[in-house]
């Protein structure tokens, strides 16, 4: 096509290979992504962009050996990039590095403290081995801020749950449900695990407000 001949007679066509790379992205076509990005980087040596684009492939793709790399070589290059952080703390929890992934996820959130997606997946790994209280903590020093997406919410209901914040867990399930009804999943589980507790007035008042949320 016209996008493949323009980088033929140019290598250095920054724009034509994006445009390539975003249409093997929306096929989830990683394989090919990185083909394109690592030809682009022969040429255009260690553009930033393109740095920063290859290590989120290597890294959502799974291939850990090049994901740790490439993103520890882009972090060198361009410590402002903050994906680049995060992705290297996803790739080294998904090869189970512990210490390094939740390092990683530190450096980021300290350099980066309103990055929705640093604190996002720093405080889901986190949730993830039950560590509920920096979960918090984390998902707590932005959802304060105002910065609300979906999974910010969540993880903030989730993790304040299960600290038996209940009116704090409450209120995310809430602003989930009035966005989506289809959020209510975790909402009533929550209210199920609650009814099975001593905590019989907090149980009634989710009760309440899941039932509002199905019926809206």
């Amino acid at each position: 096509n016209n996008l493949t001949k323009a980088i033929e007679l140019d290598g250095k066509n920054k724009e034509a290979i994006l445009l390539i790379a975003q249409i093997f992205r929306s096929e989830s076509n990683w394989f090919s992504d990185r083909n394109i990005l690592v030809d682009g980087l022969k040429h255009l040596k260690k553009d930033q962009h393109l740095m920063q684009m290859l290590c989120e492939s290597y890294s959502i793709d799974s291939v850990h050996d090049e994901a740790e790399k490439i993103c520890a070589e882009a972090i060198s290059l361009y410590p402002d990039e903050v994906r680049n952080y995060v992705y290297l703390g996803i790739t080294y929890r998904e090869t189970y590095k512990e210490k390094e992934s939740t390092n990683m996820f530190d450096q980021a959130i300290k350099k980066f403290p309103k990055s929705e997606f640093a604190i996002a997946c720093s405080a889901e790994s986190k949730l993830k081995r039950n560590d509920y209280v920096n979960a918090f903590n984390e998902y707590q020093s932005i959802y304060d801020e105002g910065i609300r997406t979906n999974r910010i919410v969540m993880g903030y209901a989730k993790s304040a749950f299960h600290l038996k914040k209940f009116k704090e867990a409450l209120g995310g399930f809430k602003i989930l449900c009035q966005r989506d009804r289809s959020n209510f999943v975790e909402f009533r589980r929550s209210t199920m695990d609650l009814a099975k507790t001593s905590y019989k007035k907090e149980w009634q008042e989710y009760e309440r407000e899941l039932n509002n949320c199905l019926n809206r």
